[in-house]
């Protein structure tokens, strides 16, 4: 396989960087190992990461590669350098494997501030930093070039001894072949030529049509009219001018793939790459048992062949740590079974003593009388063993058994014969002379006797000791036997979509829903994502951020479901969640949304106005969720039909028949309003509007707005009197009352700025405890004060002090403060400026940009599911993707659990979340695995296979990405909640209990 960039693949990668980095920042630097290091490039809605693995290679990689915790002195240098810095340029030095990154200020590279990051591919390699003189700052290893030359701190990298890539000319060409040796072939003698060497030699030959093993001096023609040289020439030329054509634009990758023998050589699925090449070389086009995979770039062929060896490394390291682990623990399990038996054979070899001196009992009572009287004799113990050999030769039959003296022990060993031994062995028992015959007999059971309870505690503890071994041995941060695979899975990351950087949900009826987290996010989502067809969801509450349902079925309405389930996603998003406040949102259409503030007014960033009529929404009720959906890859036969059951079902409300008001109606308990001054300022869903299209009239008919006697003062009539009115014994008509519209603008303020001012509360709230008539009152002297004001201001000349009076139905919106704090609320004091708008207006005009976005939008909608489908055979999972929607959203989804507001933060409430997902899932696979012991049929492994992935998958979820969704502030309810709780209590317990007792 193919190891490190050769100077053909640094020539490749350099243009496709050059072309995909060039003027981008720094945004970070992170280290993967000593050797390799990863720069994250940024600018607004783009990242790269490129990773550079010294002496090895460079390129942009889309795989989430596992990075050091702690920085590196040699990072930390890096990011202090070129942390936020912009790269103005990269070029390959000279033909080498080499590659110089430049990040130059205004002034230019050679002026003070800029640096150069130099990157070595040959030998072992080597990460130069250095400034814009060449002057060495830091570098992964220092460098002995010769005696007196040494690359490292202080020192100038020197960049001039460097080879150019040239055309080969017929002389050089001629009088390389004549230096050949008598054997020297064809393609050795042209890898000498500078720049060519390798591949490339051998390309070139077979370019020209002749055989790479010819012998120079024998089989080739080395004159100057031969035809060998003259082909020889020509593909030199050829050559010559794709490499430069390779150095100036990015160009196509190749895969070299390796098929079994039993495949089908045109399949390239499930195959390993054995090289990758930026030139489809002549050599590789024919090879036996290999198929070519050509990619769109040479970066995609890279990161795809890296992805797969760094992930068949890891899974390689993995398994090679299992296996010392299995040693180590088989090791462990075999000393324990070692034990056992060495305590078994000792407590039957104490039973065998204790019958052996009972059956010999009056042998070892005269050899007793023999030793304590010759002691009594005081007879020297060298002696008395002298004396006891001799006797033992002659044959006397009391010495004849005796065949050891201990008497520092005061004992006598003895040889009994065994009958029970099939061989006539006989056993050495040791005899003490302190003891009887019988006690002796009696010392030997009760050897045996603790031998065995001693027998009996290790077999009872072998289990529970093993344990321990096990964990001691692998260690807390060591991986786990059987995730092993599971290495793989996380190797090969996810790319985000672009939606996520917002908060997003993707409706019941399969539309994509985005909110801004921020009011910087606020500003971008409507001013480069809100479009023509598309709907604005906001409330009047503080904080609500601005909401976006994205059309991307251009010729449909936007069903109501959808609409108020973005009206939740914006309330819950505010201060209303955390305050536990009912209210409402409101949706316009993209036209009606402005950055365009009436005279005197100014919009801070994130802000708008809305003119026209906001078209309100049910109340929202502050019930949230937290599920999953699954990205999948689906086979051909899949992918060709249309109407696919597994992904997210769309109900369509597009037609918006009267059965559906009445349904809608029933279900938020509304009445619906057909007189038409009541229906314009009526807060009510969106499908009250739709239906009375026809008969509302826009601010461009009138200024001011009619609030009739059924409207809100309605609310504050007598009992008696609202029966009058409907009864019509009171003229509604003659009672009316003109009242014009104040303007309300939201914009982002101070803490002094959120509520309304005291004057205005306090009308409020009078307003809510008087009765019609004095209601009537006081709007009629407030109408008669307003029109006395107006006649005076016509004789006054206009002053730009921005207190003119504002156009009907118009009002600000905004998302949420600096620093992520929720702001927005309603105020009735705008900030005055002299300035009129707030920069260019918006465009929400389709382009040809514009409709990418929603193509790629209805693309990733195809390819993600809400409920696998364990049983389908076509159906691939390749991610979980944790989403935050409004829990309605959720009903179909195989994964998810109820939010309301409480006290729980983030981190808590994402791990309850998914270790509840993961009970689940581990549920569901002990049912199927059931299933599957009874019947071994491919359906059924097929489906244990899938099940098995699904909980890997669940398992394998990020916890920053979940934190990044997921509301703070809830409660998380869910059925087996509890059980899963109970659970994870006492599996700390347990685990506690183990460190104590380790």
């Amino acid at each position: 396989m193919k190891a490190r960039f050769t100077t053909v693949d640094v020539r490749a990668t350099v243009s496709d960087i050059r072309d995909r980095v060039l003027g981008l920042r720094v945004q970070n630097v992170y280290d993967v190992n000593n050797k390799t290091y990863m720069l994250k490039f940024t600018k607004p809605g783009l990242k790269v990461m490129v990773i550079i693995e010294s002496g090895i290679r460079i390129h942009s990689t889309e795989h989430v590669i596992e990075k050091n915790v702690i920085p590196s002195q040699f990072n930390v240098k890096l990011r202090k350098h070129l942390g936020s810095r912009r790269m103005t340029g990269i070029r390959q030095l000279g033909f080498d494997r080499i590659v110089d990154m430049e990040f130059a200020v205004a002034e230019g590279p050679e002026a003070e501030g800029s640096y150069h990051l130099i990157s070595e591919f040959y030998a072992s390699g080597n990460i130069i930093l250095t400034n814009h003189k060449y002057e060495i700052l830091s570098l992964i290893r220092p460098v002995k070039i010769s005696d007196d030359t040494i690359m490292d701190v202080g020192r100038v990298y020197d960049i001039s001894k460097v080879v150019n890539l040239e055309q080969v000319s017929k002389d050089q060409l001629i009088e390389n072949l004549n230096n050949a040796g008598s054997k020297e072939t064809l393609k050795k003698c042209l890898s000498r030529l500078p720049c060519y060497g390798g591949g490339l030699a051998e390309h070139v030959i077979l370019e020209a049509g002749l055989n790479p093993n010819l012998r120079v001096a024998s089989e080739i023609d080395t004159s100057q009219e031969s035809p060998s040289i003259y082909m020889l020439l020509q593909a030199f030329e050829k050559v010559y001018n794709d490499l430069v054509i390779l150095g100036e634009k990015p160009g196509k990758g190749y895969l070299v793939l390796k098929k079994n023998k039993d495949e089908p050589k045109d399949d390239e699925k499930d195959s390993d790459a054995t090289e990758f090449h930026p030139l489809l070389l002549n050599q590789i086009k024919e090879k036996p048992d290999s198929v070519i995979k050509e990619t769109e770039t040479f970066q995609l062929a890279v990161d795809e062949y890296f992805g797969k060896l760094d992930s068949v490394k890891t899974i390689h390291k993995a398994k090679q740590k299992e296996n010392i682990v299995k040693k180590k623990l088989e090791s462990m399990k075999m000393e324990q079974q070692n034990r056992i038996e060495r305590l078994n054979n000792q407590q039957l070899e104490y039973l065998k003593k204790a019958e052996l001196v009972a059956a010999n009992v009056e042998y070892v009572d005269q050899v007793l009388l023999l030793i304590r009287s010759a002691l009594a004799a005081e007879i020297d113990w060298d002696e008395l063993e002298e004396l006891v050999k001799q006797q033992r030769e002659e044959g006397n039959p009391v010495a004849k058994n005796i065949c050891g003296m201990k008497l520092n022990t005061n004992k006598v060993t003895l040889e009994l014969f065994d009958p029970d031994s099939s061989e006539g062995a006989k056993v050495k028992i040791d005899i003490d002379l302190d003891l009887s015959v019988f006690s002796n007999v009696q010392s030997y059971y009760d050897l045996q006797k603790s031998t065995l309870s001693k027998l009996e505690r290790t077999k009872a503890a072998e289990d529970m000791a093993f344990k321990k071994a096990k964990k001691k041995i692998m260690g807390k941060n060591n991986q786990k036997l059987g995730d092993v695979n599971l290495d793989l899975l996380l190797k090969v990351g996810r790319k985000p979509m672009w939606f996520e950087a917002f908060s997003w949900f993707i409706s019941s009826d399969g539309y994509l829903v985005i909110g801004g987290r921020d009011m910087q996010q606020n500003e971008l989502l409507v001013r480069k994502y809100l479009k023509q067809n598309d709907i604005y969801v906001h409330a009047d509450t503080h904080g609500a951020t601005s909401v976006v349902v994205v059309n991307h079925k251009s010729n449909t309405d936007i069903p109501i479901s959808t609409l108020i389930q973005a009206g939740y996603m914006a309330i819950c998003h505010s201060k209303a969640w955390e305050s536990k406040i009912i209210t409402s949102a409101y949706w316009v259409t993209a036209s009606q949304v402005s950055k365009h503030a009436n005279t005197g007014e100014y919009l801070t960033t994130g802000s708008f106005m809305v003119r026209g009529k906001k078209n309100y929404l049910p109340p929202s009720s502050l019930v949230y969720g937290f599920g999953v959906l699954f990205k999948v890859e689906r086979m051909d036969d899949e992918n060709n039909n249309d109407e696919n059951k597994d992904a997210i079902q769309v109900n369509q409300f597009g037609s918006q028949n009267p059965e559906d008001f009445e349904k809608l109606r029933e279900k938020y308990n509304l009445d619906l309003v057909e007189q038409k001054e009541e229906l314009e300022s009526s807060k009510l869903p969106s499908f009250i509007s739709i239906k009375n299209k026809n008969n509302i009239k826009t601010e461009n008919d009138l200024d001011l707005e009619t609030l009739s006697i059924s409207e809100k003062p309605n609310k504050n009539l007598l009992g008696k009197q609202r029966k009058e009115v409907k009864k019509g014994k009171i003229s509604t008509e003659s009672q009316s009352v003109n009242i014009s519209k104040q303007d309300v603008s939201i914009s982002e303020t101070d803490n002094s700025e959120k509520h309304l001012t005291e004057e205005n509360e306090s009308k409020n709230h009078s307003y809510q405890n008087m009765t019609y008539e004095q209601y009537k009152k006081i709007k009629d002297k407030e109408k008669n004060q307003k029109a006395n004001q107006e006649l005076n201001n016509k004789t006054k000349k206009p002053k730009a002090s921005g207190k003119g009076k504002k156009k009907q139905g118009t009002g600000a919106t905004t998302g949420k403060t600096q620093g992520g704090h929720k702001g927005g609320a309603q105020n009735y004091n705008t900030q005055k400026t002299n300035q009129q708008t707030d920069g260019p207006e918006l465009d929400f005009s389709v382009t040809e940009e514009s409709n990418i976005v929603k193509n790629e939008v209805t693309e990733v909608l195809s390819n993600l599911i809400i409920n696998p489908d364990i049983n389908s055979p076509n159906q691939i999972l390749r991610f979980a993707i944790p989403v935050c929607a409004p829990y309605n959203a959720l009903t179909s989804y195989k994964y998810k659990v109820k939010l309301t507001p409480g006290d729980f933060k983030k981190g808590k409430s994402t791990k309850l979340a998914k270790n509840l997902f993961v009970y689940s899932a581990n549920k569901q696979l002990d049912v199927i695995t059931k299933k599957g012991t009874k019947s071994d049929s491919e359906k059924e492994q097929n489906a244990i296979a899938n099940a098995q992935l699904e909980l890997r998958l669940l398992k394998s979820l990020n916890d920053n990405d979940m934190v990044a969704v997921m509301l703070s502030g809830v409660k998380v309810s869910a059925p087996n909640l509890e059980m899963v709780k109970q659970a994870d209590k006492s599996k700390k317990k347990a685990a506690k209990q183990a460190k104590k007792s380790s």
